[in-house]
């Protein structure tokens, strides 16, 4: 056992060992601190695009395990607890972008969409902030036709699928 402790090799390893044992156990505790801070912070960034494509007083609700058959790029279902609309957000991808665009649309009792925000745009050109806007007042019916930007088709085209399955999802629940 002498000869071990005496042997700089394994004495290096000894200590690279130990040293990398205590730096994860110190990530590990800052992990677990942190996690709930994120966790507030992205559950806060959620609620303020609910609130700016659908503004309420009263709250929300999720229903989305209540609902049966959703399309693929609907990530969870909301019910204003007024009964004003429901929020949508959906998590969608163009041809182009290796991560998911993320778009939160706001629909009113009446069917149409009130409001939308995309909260992740991963691709370098840009289709504006005017072309979301184009799909406010569109219903199930008339959402084919709001015109793709050019330039950024895929990106429209992906736009318009969520803004589709979000209508979708809300025809499912009424």
């Amino acid at each position: 056992m002498k000869k071990i402790w005496n042997d700089p090799v394994y004495k290096s390893v000894i200590v690279l060992t130990a040293i990398c044992l205590v730096v994860s156990a110190l990530l590990a505790v800052t992990n677990l601190a942190t996690a709930l801070v994120i966790e507030r912070t992205q559950q806060q960034a959620v609620e303020q695009a609910m609130q700016e494509v659908l503004p309420t007083k009263n709250g929300f609700e999720e229903i989305t395990d209540s609902l049966k058959a959703l399309p693929e790029t609907v990530q969870s279902v909301y019910r204003e607890k007024g009964d004003a609309g429901y929020v949508v957000s959906l998590a969608t991808r163009s041809q182009y972008s290796s991560a998911d665009m993320l778009v939160t649309v706001g629909i009113g009792k009446d069917g149409a969409v009130c409001g939308i925000r995309i909260t992740n745009y991963a691709e370098s050109k840009d289709f504006g902030a005017q072309y979301p806007q184009q799909y406010l007042g569109a219903t199930a019916q008339t959402v084919q036709a709001v015109d793709s930007v050019a330039g950024v088709t895929y990106s429209s085209a992906a736009l318009n699928g969520a803004v589709k399955d979000a209508l979708t999802a809300v025809q499912e629940v009424q």
